[in-house]
């Protein structure tokens, strides 16, 4: 199947493994954030150059998605870590004591969160 990237059944790969393309760079992701946003801007009423009126009303909808976010983080990720751990018992050994490989759905729960960090700086 074309979905699988570098699959492996007893040790055999499926597919051999796909790389990824290159991020853009750091210049290209900025100059579209200043293009879209001034756009979105100008294009709802704005006058360019202007501040805005009410500035509780204009970041309502980011600090409620931040909110959001960090409460999905929260109770999703952190959490589902947490369960995955105590699941296998691992939440009270110290990390002497834990295995030399993490259970599937421990790794996958802890990977998750990382992904999330990572998405966020």
């Amino acid at each position: 199947s074309s979905c699988l990237r570098g699959s492996s059944v007893s040790g055999k790969n499926l597919v051999a493994p796909v790389p990824m393309a290159a991020p853009p760079p750091v210049g290209a992701i900025v100059f579209m954030y200043f293009v879209l946003g001034s756009a979105l801007s100008f294009l709802t009423g704005r006058k360019p150059g202007s501040l805005p009126e009410d500035i509780i009303a204009e970041m309502f909808l980011p600090f409620m998605v931040l909110s959001l976010w960090v409460m999905s983080y929260s109770v999703l990720d952190v959490m589902g870590v947490g369960k995955a751990k105590i699941k296998h018992n691992l939440s009270t050994k110290t990390y002497k004591d834990h295995p030399a490989s993490e259970p599937e759905d421990v790794h996958l729960a802890s990977r998750a969160q990382m992904n999330q960090v990572e998405q966020m700086a």
